[in-house]
């Protein structure tokens, strides 16, 4: 089972990297577009959004997958597809609803909240887009053909940069101020090209001999409901938290003594600029965790839990070494990557601090697809209830106290207690096997000779000076990498 879920990994991370390579350079061209503000705007409306997709599509891809890797025939693929898009659309109508008529309530309680309104006006037919594309990925992903999802994910973050650079070149030669609604409709654009190009890809899998094929569709839909909405209820209620986190943390910091607009630019700088690094590596564990949960489930099934033991320490020991490499790495060149990158030091300095979420981030995220695996979704949501409310009480009693270092705190605080609950969990219901060694103690050794080389090298081709300083920093980094691997191995 862990070769075919390596090969899938490989694809979708593969397609991971390339979208997060472009993604970086968008936020990079965003920040030099719209300015700090701008993206600490445009940051603050992306979880109200995520609220409602979480309405209409969250639970559809996972739902999607795990009914498509359960179906016997070709026939009772078609079936459980087509309920899919059914209620992908249904509930993409009634999220895009709910926020037209929620909007002016919702932009009462922004900073910035007039800007915030029309964003969110705009970013409307989003929603039907992202449910369906949801469940067009979540079967092709419970086919196992990775392939498709992965070509998907590049195309859209290429078409959203596209767009971006055509819409920043529009607004120049007219002599217009860019503002957030570029990369709003940026966003929606490349939704639609994803979208097309999935449905393009649909009519190959030889669906129209069924068109007049009747199912049941009330029994269908039922089972379809009860596998989506445990995980749709999850989404939406960390999204209504985080939607709570993006309104009260830049109050909380104008409580601290910060005007409005340097609140929202902190926010961010920490959101926009400094996370995106933490996330980067997670190309990996997104694809991991995004091929473990059917094969999990289709094992579960089956009752076999010596497979699932066994895939699921293999994959818990390939997090925890990644996650403590680039913990390492971002303490040691948080700095210069924030200034190399966007041209700010704050950036640098929030990433030092956010690099301590490294080991517990990549953990997490697959431990929680594991247990989501044997269909424990409540049993996620309510550790994930835990870790949200942890972090807005650090907002409200420390933000105000300690500023945007006081968020930061709880951040940590709470991905370590999510780690833990998860690792608690998992361990019981699939027996996994840790060695000290391998888990811990080789990758943090090895992580620190790779450190080690990486710095030397560095100082010794700055002494020579004779590349530029990004130059010097991609070779030795890229490096650090490529020993560590090795070491490893």
């Amino acid at each position: 089972m862990f070769s075919k879920i390596l090969k899938g990994t490989f694809v979708l991370t593969l397609s991971g990297i390339i979208s997060k390579l472009i993604g970086f350079y968008y936020r990079i061209f965003l920040s030099d577009v719209i300015g700090a503000n701008g993206v600490g705007i445009y940051q603050m409306i992306m979880p109200i959004l995520g609220l409602f997709a979480a309405l209409g599509s969250a639970g559809v891809e996972v739902a999607m997958s795990k009914s498509i890797a359960s179906a016997k025939s070709k026939k009772e693929v078609y079936t459980k597809y087509k309920t899919g898009i059914i209620y992908a659309i249904i509930a993409s109508v009634f999220s895009s609803i709910l926020l037209l008529l929620s909007i002016p309530l919702i932009c009462r309680f922004f900073v910035s909240g007039a800007t915030a309104k029309s964003l969110l006006y705009i970013s409307i037919p989003v929603l039907p887009l992202m449910s369906i594309h949801s469940a067009i990925v979540g079967y092709y992903l419970g086919l196992k053909k990775s392939t498709i999802p992965g070509l998907c994910i590049c195309i859209e973050n290429i078409s959203k940069l596209i767009f971006m650079i055509i819409f920043a070149k529009i607004v120049t030669r007219l002599n217009i101020e860019p503002t957030p609604v570029l990369a709003v409709i940026s966003m929606l654009l490349s939704e639609l090209v994803s979208s097309v190009y999935l449905i393009f890809y649909l009519k190959k899998e030889g669906f129209s001999k069924f068109k007049g094929y009747r199912f049941g569709l009330k029994k269908e839909f039922r089972d379809f409901f009860k596998l989506a909405m445990p995980i749709s209820t999850t989404r939406i209620l960390l999204s209504l938290i985080h939607s709570i986190e993006a309104l009260i943390v830049p109050v909380f910091l104008v409580f601290y003594g910060l005007s409005e607009a340097d609140a929202v630019s902190i926010f961010g700088i920490m959101v926009g600029m400094s996370m995106p690094f933490i996330m980067f590596p997670s190309a990996i564990t997104n694809a991991l965790s995004a091929m473990l949960l059917p094969s999990v489930s289709e094992a579960a099934s089956n009752n076999n839990i010596s497979l699932i033991s066994k895939t699921a320490s293999t994959a818990l020991k390939y997090c925890m070494s990644m996650g403590i490499f680039f913990a390492f790495f971002f303490i040691v060149n948080g700095g210069d990557l924030g200034y190399l990158f966007f041209k700010n030091t704050l950036a640098g300095e929030y990433l030092r601090i956010l690099a301590w979420l490294c080991p517990f981030i990549y953990v997490e995220m697959t431990l929680s697809s594991i247990i989501n695996g044997f269909g424990l979704t409540k049993t996620t949501l309510i550790y994930n209830i835990i870790t949200a409310s942890l972090r807005i009480i650090f907002i409200i009693f420390f933000v105000p106290l300690y500023g945007i270092v006081g968020y930061l705190w709880g951040v940590l605080a709470s991905e370590i207690t999510g780690t833990l609950l998860n690792l608690i969990k998992a361990n019981k219901i699939c027996h996994l096997s840790y060695s000290l060694k391998d888990n811990l103690i080789k990758p943090l050794l090895t992580t620190i000779l790779a450190i080690c080389f990486s710095v030397s090298l560095r100082y010794l081709i700055d002494g020579i000076n004779i590349f530029p300083n990004i130059l010097t920093f991609i070779l030795s980094a890229g490096l650090s990498i490529v020993v560590y691997i090795v070491l490893m191995l």
